[in-house]
């Protein structure tokens, strides 16, 4: 999932901050996983992780950069095994995992279903696949199409994996059942200039643009930003509070490789 490459940039772990109560609600929603081994695809710096070992179970840490899989050191005890991998090419024998996971990763592989396909190869027959990606009418997806506009590469299939019908198809190719449920993601800021102040600094794709753009492109592209962030967002009586929405994914019964 090469697009991910953009990411390697700011500080992502302001971003995963904000991200873990989604990755509780995956793991939640995927539990139990006492005892279980868990392959987490596109780990980052341990979101998925820290849930899972707070479950009880092992986890294998798969993800495209050493950098990211550094940040999540801390959260790396004996019950982790971080691997430098790709999620299309997971370095995980084929049905010897008990559940795979990925938070706000599969969208990376285009409009694809490989990246559950792959999953998949190396989940036990009987054991669990669970998703999350970004939903129809949330931030992400609108900030997404803000980006894009001045060429700064991103989620290059978050409008298939928003899509709820494309997700159930993608993990019903593997599993017998699949369940789908949806949360949001709220993030309290002084107002809207802040937000954008703040991602300005730490989240890797405005980062990278900051690098990339003119002063002229660069400020369009902070008033297309601050668009999406209104438009989807929540004015309140101390500041502004910025909605996320996303999707989780569940599949069980996989049908194995």
């Amino acid at each position: 999932m090469s697009e991910a490459s953009a990411y390697r940039r700011g500080d992502y772990r302001v971003v995963a901050d904000r991200l873990q109560p989604a990755a509780e609600h995956l793991v939640a929603a995927c539990s139990p996983l006492t005892g279980a081994l868990v392959v987490d695809v596109g780990a980052g710096s341990g979101n998925v992780a820290a849930a899972a070992l707070a479950r009880s179970a092992r986890v294998l840490a798969v993800d495209l950069s050493e950098d990211q899989l550094r940040l999540g050191a801390p959260v790396y005890g004996s019950g982790v095994l971080p691997v430098v991998g790709d999620g299309l090419r997971l370095p995980v024998r084929s049905n010897s995992a008990d559940a795979a996971l990925s938070a706000f990763c599969v969208m990376y592989a285009a409009s694809t279903r490989e990246p559950v396909l792959e999953m998949a190869r190396v989940v036990r027959q009987g054991g669990v696949v669970g998703v999350t990606t970004w939903a129809e009418n949330g931030f992400q997806v609108a900030a997404h199409h803000a980006v894009a506009e001045f060429g700064i590469e991103g989620s290059a299939g978050l409008a298939a994996w928003a899509d709820e019908e494309f997700v159930r198809t993608a993990i019903a190719t593997v599993c017998a059942e699949v369940v789908i449920e949806y949360g949001e993601l709220r993030s309290a800021f002084e107002s809207v200039e802040a937000c954008w102040s703040i991602a300005s600094t730490t989240a890797p794709p405005i980062v990278t643009a900051r690098e990339r753009l003119d002063d002229a492109a660069f400020a369009a592209l902070g008033a297309a930003f601050r668009h999406a962030a209104q438009t989807t967002g929540q004015a309140t009586a101390n500041g502004f509070t910025l909605v996320d929405r996303y999707l989780v994914a569940v599949g069980r019964g996989c049908r194995g490789d």
